[in-house]
């Protein structure tokens, strides 16, 4: 259950990754992308876990 939370709230931060991100070079949009990589699973399964109860 935890992996599928991380891809979903991955996803969901890839499909804003374009509003954020719009006009910048590549290299913030890497940064971006690796950001949520990074906390995902720290910020995003505590906050399904305490909205799933």
């Amino acid at each position: 259950m935890d992996i599928f939370c991380v891809i979903l709230f991955f996803l969901i931060s890839l499909v804003l990754m374009p509003f954020f991100t719009h006009g910048e070079p590549w290299i913030v949009k890497l940064f971006y992308l690796a950001l949520c990589v990074c906390f995902t699973p720290i910020i995003g399964i505590p906050i399904y876990r305490h909205f799933a109860k």
